[in-house]
């Protein structure tokens, strides 16, 4: 029994330590992987770059999140994809795929994308007005959500 609670024990120790890094943390410029660097490199200048965190999501996987001089945001993954942005202003067209920009321009002409978010299935747009457009991962549209 004495066994069984000092193996408990150290596992415990084991699995707390593992997760004692999880969150974000602040990191410098440098310690971006290279290809976020340059992805970053090409699209923003360092002064528009106030702060940049990394976390560490689940299977080794890292999210690096830009937060910009005007307050807007951009997660990358460590291939350098957007996985989200969000600018009160308006998000970076390139940040937009093609589809789904034009989709917008024609349905909604007026309207500002304030918020975009992808992940393994679908694409979310959430324009000026709080209207959330949700889209396949191929770029079609699926529906409004309110």
């Amino acid at each position: 029994m004495k066994k069984i609670t000092i193996i408990a024990l150290l596992m415990s120790v084991c699995v707390l330590g593992a997760f004692a890094k999880k969150g974000r943390q602040p990191i410098a410029f440098k310690e971006l992987p290279k290809v976020v660097k340059k992805e970053v490199k090409q699209i923003y200048t360092p002064k528009e770059v106030q702060l940049i965190t990394s976390e560490k999501k689940a299977f080794r996987h890292y999210e690096f999140t830009l937060i910009l001089d005007d307050g807007s945001q951009v997660v990358f993954n460590e291939k350098a994809q957007v996985i989200k942005a969000k600018s009160e202003q308006g998000v970076k067209d390139i940040f937009i795929p093609t589809e789904i920009a034009e989709y917008i321009k024609a349905t909604f002409p007026h309207a500002v994308i304030t918020e975009y978010e992808k992940d393994s299935n679908k694409q979310v747009i959430v324009l000026n007005d709080t209207m959330t457009l949700v889209f396949k991962k191929n770029g079609k549209f699926l529906r409004i959500d309110d």
